[in-house]
């Protein structure tokens, strides 16, 4: 865990710096609805003094999934779920608040990869992810109000990797072209990450690009700074009983027992939506 304490004024800092950004690029409606609808840029109401903004960077638990259905197999990389959100943020960090005799409140829709990255905890990819050194880009980031006082800290332009400017390999390796070269933002909307995480699969995505539960990985796993994370990864194999039960459940609380188990990323039903079709995908069955 990597964390540190910023100034309540960083946000009007970010609010300035999205507006910018927005006069600067077109955005698309995905991108306008984050900005407009869902940050948090303003320190909301808490029932304490508000002295700082907190920023958290954690690794996630990564494993690879190993799927056989009728004699084929598929594989992708399983990440820890959500769960930190039905909580109110990273348990451990909330401990250790409490045992300073700090207290804190999470906010969810702070902009906190911004915040992140404001701090020199991490740095943009052209995929515009972040990565935070030897964790890369599997990472969790959490935002908090608190009323901790604000030592030294770091606060400087938004950064990209150096490697970045001459690599190229993410831009190459995305299924629906939402990476280009003349730019390090995603285009939200043929983004598959978005797409393959909920609503309806459109006609446009091209059958090869299926290959995950949920979301997208194709950036992550060519990219050079994720190299260490994605090496020897354990496997969780699913035998083709298992495989089936997945593709017929509807919901999480339809799988059986054991199986929850070896899904630990997905802990709620509302996670595990999409999980069925994106599986039907990954082996062509629809």
């Amino acid at each position: 865990m990597k964390w540190m304490a910023l100034p309540l004024d960083v946000l009007v800092d970010i609010k300035n710096n999205l507006a910018e950004f927005a006069a600067e690029n077109a955005l698309g409606d995905y991108q306008k609805w984050i900005i407009d609808e869902r940050y948090v840029l303003d320190v909301p109401d808490v029932d304490f003094v508000a002295r700082s903004v907190v920023v958290v960077v954690w690794p996630q638990n990564l494993a690879r999934a190993v799927f056989n259905y009728k004699g084929r197999q598929a594989s992708c990389i399983l990440e820890d779920g959500l769960d930190y959100r039905t909580v109110g943020g990273y348990a451990p960090f909330r401990r250790m608040m409490a045992e300073m005799g700090a207290r804190e409140q999470y906010v969810h829709w702070m902009p906190s990869k911004m915040l992140a990255v404001g701090a020199g905890l991490c740095e943009y990819g052209r995929n515009n992810i972040a990565y935070c050194g030897e964790f890369g880009s599997f990472v969790r980031i959490s935002a908090y109000v608190t009323d901790i006082e604000v030592g030294e800290y770091v606060w400087r332009k938004p950064t990209v990797m150096t490697a970045c400017g001459t690599c190229g390999r993410c831009v190459k390796n995305c299924p629906t072209k939402a990476l280009v070269r003349d730019r390090f933002w995603v285009s939200g909307e043929i983004c598959l990450t978005n797409v393959n995480s909920g609503g309806e699969m459109p006609s446009w995505v091209p059958p090869t690009a299926h290959h995950c539960l949920r979301g997208c990985y194709r950036c992550q796993e060519v990219c050079p700074a994720n190299a260490g994370r994605l090496a020897n990864l354990r496997e969780i194999v699913f035998d083709e009983e298992e495989t089936t039960a997945m593709i017929n459940s509807k919901y999480f609380s339809d799988v059986p027992g054991g199986l929850r188990a070896k899904l630990w990323c997905f802990d709620d039903d509302g996670d595990f939506e999409f999980v069925p079709r994106n599986l039907r995908l990954m082996f062509g069955l629809q």
